[in-house]
This record gives structure tokens, sequence and C-alpha cells, in this order.
């Protein structure tokens, strides 16, 4: 009788265990979602100003806000109609370069040249970055 009694002790022990890590590990599993859904929403951000210049007269001022870790090329994407061309931005919201006139899209960060192009440029906080386009 003894054994009997021992042997359903240790099933029905078993079983309870066998529950409860089953519910600890989908409630571990959840959480973890939870953690990663929330840390993700709260992504840190950097605000930047854009300025856009065209034939010497200011045409565009504006504050961006974008992930930290940002390239300028994509934030300006977002938020302006770009066109492209090897990774060289010709147009920006519908005023384009114009080679056999010689004018150029250029730009400046925090009033130095930029000696890399705008998707190499990584956006820090408040970076002010001058677009200009005009005769070289």
């Amino acid at each position: 009788m003894k054994k009997i009694i021992l042997g359903l002790l240790v099933i029905f022990s078993t079983t309870t265990l066998a529950g409860c890590t089953t519910n600890s590990t989908q409630t571990t599993a959840s959480s973890t979602k939870e953690t990663t859904a929330i840390s993700s929403s709260q992504e840190k951000q950097v605000t930047v100003n854009v300025i856009l210049t065209v034939a010497g007269e200011e045409k565009k001022s504006e504050t961006l806000t974008a992930n930290e870790g940002a390239n300028l090329l994509d934030t300006l994407k977002s938020n302006f109609t770009i066109e492209e061309t090897d990774g060289f931005i010709t147009s920006i919201d519908g005023d384009a370069q114009d080679e056999a006139a010689g004018k150029y899209w250029l730009f400046t960060i925090n009033d130095e040249m930029s000696q890399v192009g705008a998707a190499e440029v990584i956006l820090k906080e408040g970076d002010t970055i001058h677009f200009t386009l005009d005769k070289i």
C-alpha cells in the first residue's frame, strides 16, 4: 500500500511541477515580447534643423525628428521629395541641380562643408544641415 501511495505522490508531484514550468515559460516569453515592443516604441529620437537655400534665397527651414543612428539621406526622403543618382542628391522638392549651368546641391553640417555624402552622415541631436543649390 505504501508503494502505491508513494507512486501516486511521485506522479502527482511530477505533473504539478511540469504544469508550473510550462506556465512560467509562457509567462516569460510573453513578458519578453511586451518588453521588446515597449523598447521599440521608445527608441531614442534626435532633432535636427534642415535649411534649404536656392539661388541665395532661403526656401525652407524645418525641424525634423529621426531615430538615433538614422542617416541624413533616409531622413530627407521621409520628409522631402528627393531625387538622387548614385547617392548624390540631384533634386529636393522639385529644385533640381543643373549641370549645364554649373548648379549643384551642396550641404554643410553645423557650418562645416560635408566631406561625405548624405547617406553616410549619421544625424546627431541638434545638428543644423544647410543645403544650398547654387552655381559652383
